[in-house]
C-alpha cells in the first residue's frame, strides 16, 4: 500500500474506506467493483489504485479500519474502570452494536469478512482474525477482579465461549437467510451473560 493514502485529510480517508465498506457488503469481495468504489469515493480508479495497488489490499486495508473503527470507538465510550468482568463485557458489547447500528454498512461487512469463504482474501482475514481473538482478553479485560471466579474458572477461556455462542447465533441466522437484528442480538448475549455469571463467579457470602 503506498503511505501517500494515509497523508491525505482524514475525511477523504473515510470516504475511501466507507464506499468501500459499502461496495464490498453489498457484492462480497469477487464480485465488488473498484469502478463503483472508486465512483463513491470521489477519486478516479487510477488513483484508487495508485494508493492500493490491487482489489486484495483494498479489501484488507478496508477491514483493518473496521477494525480500528470499533477498537475506538469502544474506548471512546466505554467506561475501564468497572472490575467486574460481565459489566465490561456487556458495556463493550452494547457499544459496538451501538456503532453498528449507527453505521449503515459496517455490520454487513464485518459479517462478510468474518464468514469470508473461497474469496482470495478469506486465507488472510481467517489469519487476522485468528490473532485478533487470541489478544481480546488482553486488550479489553487487564485489571478485572479474577477472584471473584469459582476455582477452575478461567476467564480468557469464557470469553471465547461466549464468542462461540456469538458466532453461532450469526451463523444459524445466516443458514435461515434472516437478516441480523442487533437489539434481538444484544438481548441473546445478555441472557448467556447472565448463566455465565451464575456458572463463573462464586457465591456471595
Amino acid at each position: 500500500m503506498n503511505e501517500a493514502f494515509f497523508a491525505l485529510e482524514e475525511e477523504k480517508q473515510r470516504a475511501v474506506f466507507n464506499a468501500a465498506m459499502e461496495v464490498f457488503s453489498r457484492w462480497e469481495y469477487k464480485r465488488a467493483s473498484t469502478d463503483l468504489i472508486a465512483a463513491k469515493a470521489g477519486v478516479s480508479k487510477g488513483l484508487l489504485f495508485y494508493y492500493f495497488h490491487n482489489k486484495k489490499t483494498l479489501y484488507l486495508e478496508t477491514f483493518a479500519y473496521a477494525q480500528r473503527l470499533v477498537s475506538a470507538f469502544i474506548q471512546e465510550t466505554v467506561p475501564i474502570r468497572s472490575a467486574d468482568f460481565f459489566d465490561r463485557l456487556g458495556g463493550a458489547s452494547r457499544e459496538k452494536m451501538r456503532l453498528m447500528a449507527q453505521s449503515p454498512f459496517l455490520l454487513d461487512f464485518c459479517v462478510r469478512a468474518y464468514y469470508s469463504e473461497g474469496e482470495d482474501v478469506s486465507a488472510e482475514l481467517r489469519r487476522k482474525i485468528g490473532g485478533e481473538l487470541g489478544g481480546l482478553y488482553a486488550t479489553w479485560f487487564e485489571g478485572v477482579d479474577t477472584g471473584r471466579f469459582r476455582p477452575g474458572v478461567d476467564p480468557a477461556h469464557l470469553l471465547n465461549m461466549i464468542a462461540w455462542m456469538t458466532d453461532g447465533y450469526i451463523h444459524t441466522r445466516r443458514m435461515e437467510g434472516k437478516p441480523l437484528d442487533l437489539e434481538e442480538m444484544m438481548a441473546e448475549v445478555d441472557g448467556w451473560m447472565k448463566l455465565f455469571r451464575a456458572y463463573a463467579y462464586k457465591e456471595e457470602e
